[in-house]
């Protein structure tokens, strides 16, 4: 299976359509449409209406709309706001640029570059939150808490919920600040509910259904679809029971009956499915022609909603398929699980592993989902989705998980790249009950310890990690050799040992592997080795930007390995007296090492600032850089570290130049980045930079991150503009 990121899904950021035939309520339009109130809660139970009256709001204020259908996988912060910069932001490589950055570490800085996106709007935006009550997550409820408390003036926050949310709503009342609209407003009246029926039913029933139904809108739908040709309106009416608790299910039976067989057939299979793909629903079900069946089915308001036009899916109503499902569960269970089965190949064959886990275990069929797991988990926990990950293995079952080798050491890097030190070590090793792990398996064990302990600022921890591993693995398992070459290699750096070897294997196998990470990471060793050697600056160089042409987005850059490479170039910059070279690229190695909690490589960072700063002639910011690397190296950097901060001391005591001979802050662009950047103002999409320039999207991406650094620029607009203002491209 290949591991394939979906950016965003289309059809969660699309308001749905509404029906022609939807009741207009002026009552409630006018009510919010006139309204002063920033934020809006709408609180009532499903069916009462919520989404149908948040459109007709949205179409009579003509505002700019952005639309976010909420569900349970939202509670992963990353996937949210993935989902909120796609419904705010439409230009492509704006939202491409948000995109990039929107891991945890920079995720508040995405959240401001979206508020900052809504001030400078000239219009007013209305952001909906549709089925909010589905998130939990305490860090994405205080995000939301914090701008429905200090909104821009042209934006208004919608939520509609199902039930209470923790959000700060007793202080946004006091303030004035909300508006509400609960179940009692939301419910028919009986001018409404007249309008609904048309005619179809006498008058004094229709007081009747109100009465009984308690103006519950979608339960009117209901008896207004179910109420056909032959079967009288009333008949229904008169069957209902007042109170009855399963009314919504009595409801959706007469709807289900008022079809003929093979499409009550059709529903009750396809119910199984999130969103309704005809071409998949056409392989449940055997046979083709599903489209023409889902279209009529929305056109008869027999609650189908098309959610993305372009790709003609479509979604049933959530009470609606709530019934459904439970008519599915009646099935034979060996049809159920041959249809999970069947659904699960689909989409594994369209690389979209979240549905191919939740279909495998319905299906019973562990391994496909094992697989999954493992083929993906990695990489979703490299962008950040690592509650994603989370659910997987709460899916397939965390005692399964537990007794699985692959899948513990899956939930442990996927803890590690996200930084969540204290949830390793619980995966690490074997129950008590389970046999012992393989040597493979030990392998990545002590290579992954090697990891964590040069994140928790352990050399002597990282290193005798990485040696341990060394002793384990078998040089045929490509994987496990490449990261364990590169781990032993950037241990032993960080312990002063500059050999050559490991960087050198790592490079190898993992170019054999094609592996990049152990690749940048050994080239960025053997620069930085290079670096140590007057006569080797050339080298030196040409070897960190091997290492750099790897970077390919801000994710390359949380790992340490960039951070390494810089910081070669920067020494080599500063030994060759091109100082403004030098403090760019430290100032990008700082920002690597600091987002990705590499305290180690920040003390070689800060130990490279300060001799910039010395040379600069700033001697707080010497002082200051100093005592950074101090903080940084802890108790456990190592002597090696130790000595390198004792000996910029002393090499910085004093000032030697006078800082008014050189520009502080001076930026210095390579020929490449100036093609890049002398291209920007015409706002060329990147394909089409990389074709003018005879590139690679890769590598115009790598340019324009070391632009953004050097500029300390966040998009590309703010790129061009501080480029004009320093004179690197002319105005106009």
């Amino acid at each position: 299976m290949a591991a394939v990121v979906e950016r965003f899904i289309r059809s969660k950021t699309m308001p749905p359509r509404l029906h022609r035939g939807a009741i207009e309520r002026p009552r409630l339009v006018d009510r919010l449409v006139e309204s002063d109130e920033p934020v809006w809660l709408l609180r009532a139970p499903a069916g009462y209406g919520k989404t149908t009256l948040l459109l007709q709001a949205a179409d009579a204020m003509r505002a700019r709309l952005a639309w976010m259908s909420v569900d349970g996988a939202d509670n992963d912060p990353i996937r949210f706001w993935t989902h909120v910069c796609a419904a705010l932001v439409s230009d492509p490589e704006q939202l491409e640029d948000l995109l990039d950055m929107l891991e945890p570490d920079h995720l508040q800085w995405v959240i401001d570059q979206l508020i900052g996106l809504i001030e400078r709007s000239d219009e007013p935006v209305l952001v909906v939150f549709d089925d909010l009550h589905e998130v939990a997550h305490t860090d994405t409820l205080d995000a939301i808490a914090r701008i429905a408390l200090h909104p821009p003036r042209n934006l208004t926050l919608v939520f509609s919920t199902r039930s209470d949310l923790q959000l700060p709503i007793g202080r946004l009342r006091s303030r004035g600040a909300l508006l509400e609209v609960g179940a009692d407003a939301l419910a028919f009246t009986l001018d409404e509910a007249t309008m609904l029926f048309d005619g179809q039913i006498d008058p004094e029933l229709v007081v009747d259904i109100v009465t009984r139904t308690e103006g519950w809108v979608t339960a009117l739908l209901m008896l207004s679809v179910s109420a056909g040709p032959g079967r009288p309106p009333d008949e229904i009416v008169r069957s209902l029971t007042v109170g009855q608790p399963d009314l919504a299910d009595f409801l959706a039976a007469e709807v289900l009956d008022a079809q003929d067989d093979d499409v009550q057939r059709f529903l009750v299979e396809t119910s199984l499915l999130d969103e309704l793909d005809p071409a998949l629903c056409d392989e449940l079900t055997g046979r083709a022609g599903s489209l023409a069946i889902i279209r009529e089915l929305a056109r008869n308001h027999v609650f189908t909603q098309l959610v993305d036009p372009e790709l003609e899916l479509y979604k049933y109503h959530p009470l609606f398929r709530q019934f459904l499902l439970g008519k599915a569960d009646e099935l034979d269970p060996a049809r159920v699980r041959k249809l999970h089965c069947m659904a699960a190949q689909w989409y594994l064959e369209r690389d979209e592993p979240s549905a191919v886990v939740r279909h495998a275990v319905a299906a019973g069929d562990f391994e496909l989902a094992r697989r999954a797991i493992t083929e993906n988990t990695i990489q979703y926990a490299q962008r950040g989705l690592f509650a994603t990950v989370a659910d997987w293995l709460d899916l397939y079952g965390v005692d399964r998980c537990r007794y699985d080798p692959t899948l513990r050491l899956s939930a442990a890097w996927a803890a590690l790249n996200v930084r969540r030190y204290d949830e390793i070590e619980q995966w690490l090793d074997p129950p008590d009950d389970a046999p012992p792990d393989p040597p493979d398996i030990r392998a990545q064990v002590t290579s992954l310890r090697s990891h964590l302990r040069r994140h928790q600022g352990d050399v002597r921890g990282s290193l005798a990690a990485a040696v341990e591993t060394m002793e384990l693995i078998d040089e045929s398992e490509s994987v496990i050799a490449t990261e364990s070459h590169a781990a032993l290699g950037l241990a032993m750096l960080l312990s002063g040992d500059l050999d050559r070897e490991p960087h050198l294997a790592a490079v190898r196998a993992g170019l054999e592997a094609q592996h990049a990470h152990p690749v940048m990471s050994g080239y960025s060793g053997l620069a930085f080795i290079a670096s140590t050697d007057g006569d080797s600056f050339d080298e030196a160089e040409r070897l960190a930007d091997l290492a750099l042409g790897f970077v390919d987005s801000p994710v390359t850059e949380r790992f340490h390995q960039p951070a390494l490479a810089l910081v070669a170039k920067g020494r080599v910059a500063l030994a060759t007296g091109r100082v403004g070279d030098a403090d760019g690229h430290a100032r990008r190695a700082e920002q690597i090492a600091a987002a990705g909690i590499e305290p180690l490589m920040l003390v070689l960072v800060f130990c490279l600032q300060a001799r910039i700063a010395h040379r600069l002639g700033d001697m707080d910011r010497v002082r200051e850089r100093l005592r950074r690397a101090n903080e940084a190296l802890g108790s456990r950097g190592g002597d090696y570290l130790a000595g390198l901060i004792r000996e910029t001391r002393n090499d910085t005591r004093f000032v030697e130049v006078d800082p008014e001979h050189l520009p502080p802050g001076a930026v210095e662009l390579t020929e490449r980045e100036l093609a890049v950047l002398r291209l920007l103002p015409h706002r060329l999409p990147r394909k089409e930079l990389a074709n003018q320039l005879f590139v690679s999207e890769n590598t115009v991406k790598t340019h324009l991150t070391s632009i953004r650094h050097k500029l300390g620029a966040s998009t590309q607009a703010e790129i061009v503009e501080t480029a004009r203002r320093l004179g690197l491209i002319p105005d106009g």
